[in-house]
């Protein structure tokens, strides 16, 4: 599991963590945390008040995430709003499937459009779909299907809707 991110209050990491928290004894999981901002000292201390020192990784600021993200099984985006949600789109364009909150603007509208349930309203919503995805054995035409959805958002693809309006 993981996310990539600026960590800052709006994108509600927090929240991951402590939903992370619950679900992790049950299913072995690791958290990888992709980012950095101004709450890292916050996040760093809540993960070894939960004792999660074992589980979670930051990796402080990359330059490119992408051989981070390919680690992940599954992204997580609890952002409380998004206009666009850039690194949901990456993590499809993998084949990863992405987790967000119904008020989590752009990230859910993307979401919304390949697997609605994998958009959440709360963090009882998000675990089930954390175990879903642990106890799924997802085939090659499920992964091909986020990579095709993901491309519909590339500079050309986007090019090509904009000239279809204009």
């Amino acid at each position: 599991l993981g996310t990539s991110s600026r960590f800052a209050p709006v994108k509600r990491i927090d929240k991951l963590i402590r939903a992370f928290h619950k679900i992790q004894d049950k299913e072995g999981l690791a958290l990888l945390l992709i980012g950095d901002g101004t709450l890292m000292p916050e996040l760093q201390a809540l993960v070894k008040d939960l004792g999660l020192q074992d589980y979670v990784v930051f990796t402080g600021y990359v330059e490119s995430c992408h051989n981070f993200q390919s680690l992940m099984n599954l992204s997580i985006y609890p952002s409380e709003f998004e206009t666009f949600g850039l690194a949901a789109l990456e993590s499809l364009a993998l084949g990863i499937p992405a987790l967000a909150y119904t008020n989590s603007g752009g990230i859910a509208e993307i979401l919304r459009g390949l697997e609605p349930q994998d958009v959440v309203e709360d963090e009882e919503g998000l675990i089930k779909r954390i175990e879903y995805y642990q106890h799924k054995h997802e085939g090659q035409v499920e992964r091909q299907a986020r990579i095709r959805y993901a491309r519909q958002f590339s500079i050309e693809g986007m090019a090509k809707k904009l000239e279809t309006i204009y």
